[in-house]
């Protein structure tokens, strides 16, 4: 088993706040959810500026976040009160290892607020991608709360809706640059053909 430590410090703190890679990897394995161009769509639109990243010690840094509150490290990642080691640094396997932690407790987040409205199994059952993106919108804003229409709209398979309700804002300004990577990845129109040879629009 492949252990990381993020810093050198005592034994007590190395044990309580190593990351564990191997379990981490196979939990997302494990979930088949997470895929890879998931995560590097997620690095993309949470810090494609690689903001924090010393290029001459290889480590990502502390800095501070755009929506206020404690400082974010790597890929979006809010430091919490107990995480008073990650202000020293991580290394870039240690920011991909936190990252998919944080998508994976996103996901359970997203699972949770869906089972409990809509059915335990609904969001199992939804496509991969529209799992994802209840995952984007868990991960990016803490929950589903502040987003029911287009929760809903994606529960219920409505394109109308999810084209309409997608679009994130902060301090009543559009998130251009993530939208429109959202757009790309998840709504961009394709044009198909149903049984009888007729084009029409889906997502």
């Amino acid at each position: 088993m492949h252990i990381t430590s993020i810093y050198k410090q005592d034994k007590t703190s190395i044990k309580k706040h190593n990351y564990n890679h191997t379990n981490v990897t196979r939990e997302v394995v494990k979930n088949e959810h997470i895929s890879d161009t998931f995560i590097e769509y997620i690095k993309s639109v949470e810090n494609n500026n690689k903001t924090g990243f010393d290029v001459r010690s290889k480590r990502w840094m502390p800095h501070r976040s755009i929506e206020g509150g404690s400082d974010t490290i790597a890929y979006g990642h809010k430091i919490q009160k107990n995480e008073s080691y990650l202000m020293l640094g991580i290394t870039d396997e240690e920011a991909v290892t936190l990252l998919k932690t944080d998508i994976n407790k996103a996901r359970n987040k997203a699972k949770m607020e869906v089972d409990n409205k809509y059915g335990t199994g609904t969001f199992d059952a939804l496509e991969i991608k529209y799992q994802e993106m209840l995952i984007d919108f868990a991960f990016n804003l803490g929950g589903l709360r502040k987003f029911p229409n287009l929760t809903n709209g994606i529960i219920s398979n409505n394109h109308h809706v999810i084209r309409t309700e997608y679009k994130r804002y902060n301090a009543g300004k559009e998130l251009v640059g993530r939208n429109k990577a959202f757009h790309l990845r998840f709504i961009q129109q394709k044009t198909l053909t149903n049984s009888n040879g007729e084009s029409f629009y889906g997502l």
